[in-house]
């Protein structure tokens, strides 16, 4: 599982609906909500979480998607497997790890020292722990 910290930027609510922004990674990200926990306001400080199978890459920087959450990074490893490939990555200071077919990985030709796009949805993003408020 991959997990950074952040902090709270901004909170839109729509009835149960909310999206929450967040200084991450060295940019704002955002989240989709239903039924924000309590206590949770602009200022907390967070530890966001996501799946590595929901951690996309893209190598030339995407022009026109609906995913909003577009983070520049670096590749520190890529090691292929048979089916699947892991792809280490730095955000910042922050390691992440992408899991991808192996197909995708070789299509890429994805190696050390590349700069990739690292997408991620708002939906699959979540609050694993609030750190303080």
């Amino acid at each position: 599982m991959n997990t950074f910290e952040a902090r709270i930027v901004a909170i839109d609510t729509h009835e149960h609906l909310s999206i929450v922004h967040f200084e991450a990674l060295g940019q704002t990200v955002s989240m989709v909500s239903l039924g924000l926990g309590e206590g949770l306001q602009v200022g907390c400080n967070v530890l966001l979480a996501l799946n590595p199978t929901q951690l996309i890459l893209a190598k030339e920087p995407p022009s026109s998607l609906s995913i909003t959450n577009q983070i520049k990074a670096t590749i520190r490893s890529c090691e292929n497997g048979i089916l699947l490939s892991s792809v280490k990555l730095f955000a910042g200071e922050v390691e992440l790890e992408s899991i991808i077919t192996r197909q995708a990985a070789d299509s890429m030709a994805l190696k050390k020292h590349d700069s990739v796009t690292v997408l991620m949805q708002p939906s699959e993003l979540s609050i694993s722990k609030v750190l303080s408020c």
